[in-house]
């Protein structure tokens, strides 16, 4: 982001104060695991027809940049019996191109695209998750990857758009253009316990560092010293 704000402004980069998004801990955290879990996530979990840790799912509207058409068609390469996928996000109507390749591919029976899930129900779908896909093109930050990591759950991301810099080594990253490379990616995670719960662990110190708070400390420390130096080029003056 620094770069391209340099790049298209023309200013200097050490100019450019990056405040990075947070991640609210008190809704996004791993699964309860004391006996019977939580009602709640296994109410929200049953209005999908999902079961905990046997599903994967990607959250973010479809848009092409968003890349679902190639989590389509990296999925159908996984061996039967593939876990289901949930797909949440508002979609392009007749024109989404990851519907249609769904049905090409004959996979309506095992992808399930959600448009609106309520704010309540977002968490519930990320903590039970098997392991979460984000593989973006372009982001301006990455929020469900960040949500992810706090949840506990093993993220597939993107090697672009600084998704891999916010996993900072907590995800599988990459090439969003390479579905042979996803398809290893996703097989990686769903087969190999102990690679999930080390990305897991670390996903969780990395949320960790990535507070709302901390980046409004971040954003009015710019603000401060921005009209500090304003102040003084008026007293020079």
């Amino acid at each position: 982001s620094r770069r391209e704000i340099a790049r298209l402004y023309g200013v200097d980069p050490l100019g450019i104060t990056l405040t990075a998004n947070g991640v609210d801990t008190a809704r996004f955290h791993p699964a309860a695991t004391s006996r019977g879990g939580d009602p709640h996530d296994a109410e929200v979990l049953r209005s999908f027809g999902a079961v905990p840790t046997e599903y994967i799912v990607c959250v973010g509207r479809r848009q092409p940049r968003r890349n679902h058409l190639a989590l389509v068609r990296a999925y159908a390469r996984l061996a039967e019996p593939r876990p289901p996928l949930l797909v949440v996000g508002q979609g392009e109507g007749l024109q989404d191109e990851a519907v249609a390749e769904v049905h090409a591919l004959g996979l309506m029976q095992q992808v399930t695209f959600i448009e609106d899930v309520a704010d309540a129900a977002l968490p519930a779908l990320l903590r039970h998750a098997r392991l979460v896909f984000h593989t973006s093109r372009a982001e301006g930050f990455g929020l469900p990857v960040l949500e992810a990591m706090a949840s506990g759950v093993p993220v597939v991301t993107s090697d672009a758009a600084g998704m891999a810099e916010l996993s900072a080594g907590a995800a599988l990253a990459v090439d969003p253009d390479d579905p042979a490379a996803i398809t290893q990616a996703l097989e990686r995670l769903l087969y190999d316990p102990m690679l999930r719960r080390r990305l897991a662990a670390r996903g969780l110190e990395v949320a960790a560092g990535r507070r709302w708070d901390s980046a409004a400390k971040a954003l009015l420390g710019a603000y401060r010293r921005f009209f500090a130096g304003r102040m003084v080029q008026r007293a020079d003056s």
